[in-house]
């Protein structure tokens, strides 16, 4: 039932994208709905294909939660890039809270969610290549924000990983060269 309920979210979400305004009103109770699934499923309660679509009991509250997150994390992502991801993940667990709590306000709900995420967002922080550039100062980029936002951030692969891979399987050697003067210009 979790493989059904998953493809049955994903082809009401997209089907709600032909819908002008669509994904962004029904967006918001489907997420609840599968949030109220999700935490049936952890919890081994009795959990069927239609919890899917419990989050549209709620549904009020359910589209004041989610366009005020939206509106939050814009407005920290206007200060500069970083900070809306934080609070995009600060504010991650706002439908599970609501899920859990459905008489609780948007409010509520968003700084339930930033209060539990505190010392837990470094948990979500992964990015795909570390490509080792320089950031304002001497530090890379990414030791700069580990320091000025306390939190570890784990690349998958390097640049340095990346360019001996290319040297070691004989990937063309301009191109090679073009990567090894990209360093040097404006690596860390």
């Amino acid at each position: 039932q979790a493989i059904v309920g998953s493809l049955v979210m994903m082809v009401v979400s997209a089907m709600s994208g032909f819908i002008p305004f669509g994904s962004l009103v029904l967006g918001a109770p489907l997420v609840l709905g599968y949030s109220i699934w999700a935490l049936k499923i952890v919890r081994e309660d009795d959990f069927k294909v239609d919890h899917i679509f419990d989050g549209f009991k709620n549904f009020g509250n359910s589209l004041a939660t989610y366009l005020l997150r939206i509106l939050l994390i814009l407005l920290w992502t206007l200060l500069f890039i970083i900070p809306g991801i934080i609070k995009g993940l600060a504010y991650s667990q706002a439908m599970f809270i609501l899920a859990d709590e459905p008489e609780i306000g948007p409010m509520d709900a968003l700084k339930k969610s930033e209060a539990m995420m505190n010392g837990n967002k470094t948990k979500a922080t992964l990015i795909a290549i570390d490509r080792m550039e320089k950031g304002q100062g001497e530090l890379s980029a990414i030791q700069e924000v580990e320091r000025d936002f306390a939190m570890q951030v784990v690349s998958i692969i390097s640049f340095d990983h990346v360019l001996e891979y290319l040297q070691e399987t004989g990937y063309e050697q301009p191109q090679i060269d073009a990567m090894v003067q990209y360093r040097k210009d404006f690596g860390a």
